[in-house]
């Protein structure tokens, strides 16, 4: 049953977990509000993702990243296919 037992409980210290956040948006944003004029590390940050300007240095924010005019909702079926 060693097997149940947890890292913590092992005595060898763990990495801290990794993670992914992925968000679509299949209602639509203010692309505005969210995306920065300038790109590079150095961009400003808009209002959208101000709360997360304490993390910034721990994410990028790539853009564009859609499939173009195919009408309203038309890439939402393929989100992370």
């Amino acid at each position: 049953m060693e097997s149940l037992l947890s890292a913590a409980s092992s005595g060898k210290p763990s990495a801290p977990p990794r993670r992914m956040v992925c968000v679509g948006n299949e209602f639509g944003m203010y692309p505005g509000a969210f995306w920065p004029e300038h790109a590079g590390a150095d961009y400003e940050v808009t209002p959208l993702p101000k709360p997360l300007e304490p993390h910034r240095p721990e994410f990028p924010l790539f853009s564009p990243l859609h499939h173009g005019p195919k009408g309203a909702h038309s890439a939402i079926p393929g989100f992370l296919t």
